[in-house]
Parts: structure tokens; C-alpha cells; sequence
């Protein structure tokens, strides 16, 4: 795996649905890997301590995340 996610560190997820606006990727960190899940964290907006868990397809993440 020439890409493969590394837990602890930030990628920036872009918006598929809106390509030509930036504005709209997010920056996130990866909390852990499976065999066919990256478990991530969204960046905690102002005023928040924390972002928002979510999970993707090893796969999908693979092919879109961008490493920061």
C-alpha cells in the first residue's frame, strides 16, 4: 500500500459534491484502521473541544484523501 492512512495523521477529505468550492472539504485526523474501515475525526469547529467521529471504506479513503 503505496497510501495507505496513518492513524494520528491529518488528510483533507474533499467535497465530491462540489468540486470547485474548496470551502466545503474537511480536515481530518484518522483515530484507527481496520481491515475495511479508516475511523476518523472531523477538526473540532470554534468553541467545540471535539469534531465529529465518522467512518469510511478503507477503499474510498484510499482513493480521495488528500495527506496534509
Amino acid at each position: 500500500m503505496t497510501n495507505a492512512p496513518q492513524v494520528g495523521s491529518w488528510y483533507i477529505l474533499p467535497n465530491l459534491l462540489r468540486p470547485e468550492d474548496r470551502t466545503f472539504d474537511q480536515r481530518v485526523v484518522v483515530t484507527a484502521i481496520d481491515r475495511k474501515n479508516v475511523h476518523f475525526e472531523t477538526e473540532a469547529p470554534v468553541g467545540w473541544a471535539k469534531g465529529t467521529p465518522l467512518c469510511m471504506p478503507l477503499i474510498y479513503f484510499r482513493n480521495n484523501a488528500i495527506p496534509v
